[in-house]
Formats: C-alpha cells, sequence, structure tokens
C-alpha cells in the first residue's frame, strides 16, 4: 500500500517531492505489535551495545528519520537537489540525519 501512495503523490507533480523510506523505525512506541517491540529492542541494543553500523541498514532512530527529513527539504529548498522526486532510502536516511546533520547546526 505504501507504494501506491507513493505513486500516486509522484502523480499529482509537485514542483519538488522527498520521499522517505526507512527500515524498522526504532525508538518507544506507547502501542505496539509484540514481535515489533522484540525487534525494535533488538535493534536498540545492537546500536548502543555495538554499533549503530550494524542497526543503521535495517533499523533507522525516529529522531534520524525526522532529521533527515528536514535536512532533505533544506537542500531542496536551497536548490541543492535539482530532482523532481527525491527517494531517501536507509543509507541516504543515516547519512543526512545523522551524519550530514552534525554539518547543518
Amino acid at each position: 500500500m505504501k507504494g501506491e501512495i507513493e505513486e500516486h503523490i509522484k502523480e499529482i507533480g509537485f514542483e519538488h517531492t522527498v520521499i522517505l523510506q526507512p527500515g524498522l523505525i526504532g525508538g518507544t512506541r506507547e502501542e505496539s505489535r509484540p514481535a515489533e517491540a522484540v525487534i525494535r529492542g533488538v535493534a536498540a541494543a545492537l546500536g548502543k551495545l555495538y554499533s549503530p553500523v550494524l542497526k543503521d541498514p535495517w533499523a533507522q532512530d525516529a529522531d534520524v528519520i525526522a532529521r533527515a527529513a528536514v535536512a532533505a527539504s533544506l537542500q531542496v529548498e536551497s536548490g541543492k537537489v535539482k530532482e523532481k522526486v527525491w527517494v531517501l532510502g536507509a543509507k541516504d536516511i543515516v547519512r543526512l540525519g545523522r551524519t550530514e546533520w552534525k554539518d547543518i547546526n
């Protein structure tokens, strides 16, 4: 269903569209399926105990995703991104939301 929604958004024809496609969204939630809660716990543990490198390809924290969305919109607004539709996968989300975010502040 998400893919269909993305296609419909592209059809609208906005001047610029940024689509974020994160993996599992980490962090705490008020409501959650038990299996998702366990997997988010595993992702959090891998990220804290070992390295974000083990977690980042398949799970991104909600704050990193949010920062990536803001960073992407700032890049579009400043003219650095020329694509009409910019799709950000996990790798791009981590780069913009964690690595390059430090340069924005």
